[in-house]
């Protein structure tokens, strides 16, 4: 009985969240960047001043809604995908992220890996010969 009325509850909560967001979406739609009504989707115009994730805005408080949503646009899914991509730091040469995610084999991918491997091989070593940079 007990576990009824909870669900019940939740599924109040979430029609009452989605129609919130809805609401806001359709106010602030189409898509910023193409203009189609497909697929929309919440996105932090300054991720920087991002202070929640979009998923938890609609169950705050109006003044911490409104808040978090004034940095905030509407995007088709496509747009918003581009967009996040573009913003993502492009990655760094010398790096052992480099040479193991992106298989750069350039002489600076190569030197941090080989120093990695060294650290991890032999600490003490890797202290002696590395210590100063």
């Amino acid at each position: 009985m007990e576990s009824t009325k909870l669900e019940k509850k939740q599924k109040y909560q979430r029609e009452w969240m989605r129609s919130r967001r809805q609401e806001w979406v359709s106010e602030n739609g189409p898509c910023k960047h193409c203009g189609s009504w497909e697929q929309l989707e919440v996105d932090h115009i300054n991720p920087a001043l991002k202070t929640m994730h979009t998923g938890s805005i609609w169950s705050r408080t109006a003044e911490a809604r409104q808040k978090e949503l004034s940095n905030c646009q509407v995007l088709c899914k496509s747009c918003h995908l581009k967009k996040t991509i573009a913003e993502r730091p492009k990655p760094q040469h010398g790096t052992v992220n480099m040479y193991n995610e992106h298989r750069c084999r350039c002489e600076l991918c190569k030197e941090a890996k080989r120093k990695l491997q060294m650290k991890k091989r032999n600490p003490k070593k890797y202290k002696e010969l590395y210590e100063n940079e």
